[in-house]
């Protein structure tokens, strides 16, 4: 089996597993209600808490994670490296947004981050264009550092390169950087779709089998702030036989 049934097969599995999550979760927490608005309903959770916001990026991180797979089989490798970057900037929320409730400092940063996650795009219903509000975000560094305490206290500021590392490397793919684009270049002409065996394809085949298993421990450390130990145990069970 090459490496790209081993991509599918990790991630069919892991997709399959924060799906089960998903929905046992989901009960917990208030649903979803209808808002009206000038041109119809649109669906909400009115109550806005952390569990709630936690279980919507456990669903972008899912989806996010089976797209990713979709289009590195498909070999549109750019694409693939902006979705992994976006899984990255997923997991980096989520430790942040789960931390405090698994015991670690709350800070300023966390009212004002959930405060921009709930705020609607448009200040005006059903007028775009007549919207003046901006939606403000809590910058990606503090988000960072915060993490970086976390994960080592004894030594944060490595941490957070380590971090910053992660998170650039696929940077110049969302924002379109000449050297991401210069990837698609071998020599003699540019490919839309990079083959298997191309070396492009190869690192990022490489690279990408180490999402499923961060992926599902991410999720497991949302079903840990959940308190649901059961789900917290099956991920961890799921992560780890990723690993071996």
């Amino acid at each position: 089996m090459g490496k790209m049934d081993d991509a599918n097969s990790l991630t069919d599995f892991a997709v399959g597993e924060m799906m089960s999550a998903f929905e046992q979760l989901r009960k917990s927490v208030p649903a979803p209600q209808e808002v009206e608005h000038p041109k119809g309903f649109s669906w909400r959770y009115k109550e806005q808490t952390i569990q709630q916001a936690l279980l919507l990026k456990l669903f972008r991180l899912i989806s996010n994670l089976d797209a990713a797979r979709v289009l590195l089989s498909l070999g549109n490798v750019m694409e693939c490296g902006a979705l992994k970057r976006l899984l990255d900037e997923a997991n980096d929320d989520i430790l942040f947004m789960a931390a405090p409730l698994l015991g670690h400092p709350k800070e300023d940063i966390h009212d004002e981050y959930l405060r921009y996650f709930w705020e609607e795009e448009f200040d005006v219903p059903g007028e775009p264009m007549k919207s003046t509000q901006k939606r403000g975000m809590v910058r990606r560094d503090k988000i960072q550092a915060y993490n970086a305490r976390v994960i080592s206290p004894t030594d944060p500021s490595t941490a957070k390169k380590v971090d910053s590392a992660i998170f650039k490397t696929y940077s110049g793919y969302i924002h379109g950087h000449s050297q991401h684009i210069m990837d698609a270049y071998d020599g003699k002409e540019f490919h839309l779709r990079i083959e298997l065996g191309m070396r492009l394809y190869d690192a990022t085949l490489e690279d990408f089998l180490n999402y499923p298993y961060r992926c599902v421990m991410a999720s497991s450390f949302i079903a840990y702030a959940f308190g649901d130990r059961a789900v917290q145990e099956r991920l961890r069970s799921a992560y780890k036989s990723i690993g071996d």
